[in-house]
């Protein structure tokens, strides 16, 4: 994991002042579930992502209703998705934030709660065994 928190050191440095927070499989990893990300995913609002978009030089996409941006660092997958008319992610208030600190560096990190939420909404098999994984830890965290 160390590569990934690399890769996140320097999102975190390069977006400074840019409003976003790590979800998916990485802040689950980050919050104790016992799983392996494959990439890092971030949400933001559009105004944010368009700011993204343009740092890292890569292209806004809107397929699926809200805007996203993917591409790589030191060959981690990094994607960015809004939180305008995505739903189950509508919203990035400081209430669905936790702040993970790791080897010094401060993670704007989704909330279990908001993640579980989140998952419950989505269909498919993989995101009823992410609701289960997610119980459980939240329920391990008490």
């Amino acid at each position: 994991m160390d590569k990934f928190l690399r890769v996140l050191e320097r999102v975190l440095n390069d977006l400074n002042g840019v409003n976003f927070c790590v979800l998916g499989s990485f802040n689950l990893y980050l919050q104790g579930a016992d799983i392996t990300p494959h990439d890092l995913d971030f949400i933001t609002d559009d105004e944010s992502l368009k700011k993204v978009a343009s740092l890292y030089n890569s292209k806004i996409t809107n397929e699926f209703g809200y805007l996203e941006t993917e591409f790589e660092i030191d060959y981690v997958g990094i994607h960015f998705v809004s939180n305008n008319n995505n739903e189950p992610f509508t919203t990035n208030d400081n209430n669905q934030v936790e702040w993970i600190n790791r080897e010094d560096l401060n993670i704007p990190c989704r909330s279990l709660q908001s993640e579980l939420e989140a998952y419950k909404k989505m269909t498919g098999e993989k995101y009823k065994n992410k609701v289960k994984m997610i119980e459980d830890l939240i329920l391990k965290n008490k």
